[in-house]
């Protein structure tokens, strides 16, 4: 009983450090998709054109962004946070002049002298707090750099569209009827945002105008919802209408085109509790919508596919696997192509060693035989000496 025992502990021990192991990997490979998927937002995918000192929208933009910087730490010096917005509040206009010179507070620039307006920065401001948006940070998103992208082809409504370099923000420019419209529902906007933090509605950082030498703009700062760390493999546009909602089967393949109500092809599934919460967050807010008068609206989702992109992840991986695979025969060969490069010069030293010691071997042998006729007339001198001496002495 005790063996069996012991055995069963032994499988149990092993099946449980084998599903620790595929848990580790798993966790590996979401790190690393993590990891990519963080690299890519710190490299800042352009959105599109970014605006230099040589485009003729860069004053503006410019003026736009040391505009938002000066009245942002203005209203942040105050240091009253969350507090409850009265009627005032919300008809608030800070006025601020912005010469090139610079004064006590404000910076000397390089740009002309421009004409600044914060609407109701109190209101603002306390969203921003309730959404955990950060002055500092928020700052640094807008004005680190003084940089923005602009995109080209402005919209239906005629409006262009800013993007901060981190993508986290988008400034977008109004008409003179949607500025007084967004003045007029701003406290019941306000009041919606701040009771319902779950809500679908886009949400506004702040409202500002800027006067320059080509005229009066408009503007209000938004939250970016795909400014995420993870990529958005499919983006859709929905209305709950059919009636021309496609984009046709052309851009449908085209990659990052906003696709419509007849182009959406799929089911999203959700737990109960979630779909509950979302049902009833999409009720509060067209209630909202009904009672500012607002008709022409739509739902933007986007979709992250987790196999996709550890699929691309994997791929990456053993391309890189290939490469470390390639260099390391490229070595390999290299080496042998070396030792056979040394082998022939050592078989040719060799040769060349044999050659010599021939040669060597011919000369002494020549030596040798120059040196042995001498020798012989040595000795037949010595002989003719010796028979001279034996005549002497017999003569004697």
């Amino acid at each position: 009983m005790k063996k069996r025992e012991k055995k069963k502990k032994r499988k149990e021990a092993a099946l449980e450090k084998a599903l620790l192991k595929q848990k580790k990997r798993r966790a590996e490979v979401r790190r690393q998709v993590v990891k990519k998927e963080i690299k890519k937002q710190k490299k800042y995918a352009k959105i599109g054109k970014t605006i230099t000192k040589d485009d003729p929208s860069y004053e503006l933009m410019f003026s736009m962004l040391l505009g938002i910087r000066v009245c942002v730490s203005r209203e942040t010096a105050k240091h009253n946070k969350n507090r409850e917005c009265t009627a005032r509040d919300f008809r608030q206009v800070y006025t601020a002049m912005i010469p090139s010179k610079g004064t006590q507070s404000t910076p000397a620039h390089t740009c002309r002298d421009f004409k600044f307006k914060d609407y109701a920065p109190k209101v603002f401001r306390n969203i921003r707090e309730t959404f955990g948006i950060d002055s500092a940070d928020y700052l640094l998103s807008l004005t680190g750099e003084y940089i923005l992208q602009e995109i080209i082809t402005p919209g239906k409504s005629g409006a262009f569209f800013y993007f901060t370099q981190d993508t986290r923000y988008m400034l977008k420019t109004l008409t003179p009827l949607e500025k007084d419209f967004l003045i007029e529902i701003l406290p019941a906007y306000y009041q919606h945002v701040m009771s319902n933090k779950n809500t679908l509605i886009i949400k506004f950082f702040g409202f500002h105008s800027v006067r320059v030498k080509t005229g009066l703009f408009h503007f209000v700062i938004m939250g970016n919802i795909f400014a995420q760390s993870l990529t958005i493999h499919r983006r859709y546009d929905l209305k709950g209408s059919t009636v021309g909602r496609t984009v046709g089967e052309k851009k449908k393949m085209k990659p990052g085109a906003t696709l419509k109500d007849l182009d959406f092809d799929r089911s999203i599934t959700l737990g109960p509790e979630k779909r509950k919460k979302f049902l009833k967050q999409i009720e509060k807010d067209v209630e909202f919508l009904i009672k500012a008068g607002i008709m022409d609206y739509s739902l933007l989702l986007g979709i992250h596919f987790e196999s996709e992109a550890s699929r691309k992840q994997k791929l990456k991986l053993k391309k890189k696997k290939w490469e470390k695979i390639k260099e390391k025969r490229k070595k390999a060969l290299k080496g042998k192509k070396e030792h056979h490069v040394v082998e022939e010069k050592g078989k040719e030293g060799k040769e060349k060693g044999k050659e010599g010691k021939e040669k060597e071997k011919e000369k002494e042998k020549e030596k040798e035989k120059g040196k042995k006729p001498d020798i012989e007339e040595k000795e037949l001198e010595e002989s003719e000496e010796e028979e001279s001496t034996g005549s002497d002495m017999q003569i004697g």
